[in-house]
């Protein structure tokens, strides 16, 4: 998922181990991870083009936040259309009980259309998978863990790990 990107991308920036990067964020809402990715590449990277691509993407994540909560924490229902359904739940944010999900003016879904929702989830993540190359984030990593590996090896070859 494109969140991980979002961690990887961090870990490479910042020159972190990528396990510590996803121990970091992992108590990181959806929301707060984005929040916080924008700040640490506007203080890392300062304004400028690559800054803004990585925060258009960070950006483009954000959309697809309420269909993502529907998907794993609602029930689903009939939809309106022919065909469709649409997340049904109780919100209780607003101090009141309120039921979401049985107006036939709520959001509902074909499976042509997640299904497409799937794909533009799909084409974030090369996005995300071509940014890191372009800006040599990956290659960073590489050299990080191939180093890390060397210097892990013994003498005779075998890893100091086992």
């Amino acid at each position: 998922y494109a969140e991980s990107g979002i961690k990887i991308t961090l870990a490479g920036l910042l020159d972190m181990d990528l396990r510590e990067m996803l121990i970091l964020s992992e108590p990181y809402s959806s929301m707060n991870l984005r929040t916080v990715a924008k700040s640490i590449v506007k203080e890392r990277l300062g304004p400028g083009k690559e800054a803004d691509q990585f925060i258009q993407l960070i950006g483009e994540l954000g959309t697809f936040g309420p269909l993502r909560n529907a998907i794993a924490h609602q029930r689903w229902t009939k939809g309106a259309r022919p065909g469709s359904i649409r997340p049904f739940h109780l919100d209780i944010r607003s101090g009141s009980a309120l039921l979401k999900g049985q107006s036939d003016t709520e959001k509902d879904w074909t499976a042509a259309e997640l299904a497409a929702e799937g794909d533009r989830a799909r084409k974030l993540n090369g996005s995300i998978v071509r940014y890191m190359q372009s800006s040599g984030i990956i290659d960073r990593m590489d050299r990080k863990h191939a180093a890390r590996s060397s210097a892990t090896e013994s003498s005779d070859g075998s890893s100091t790990n086992d």
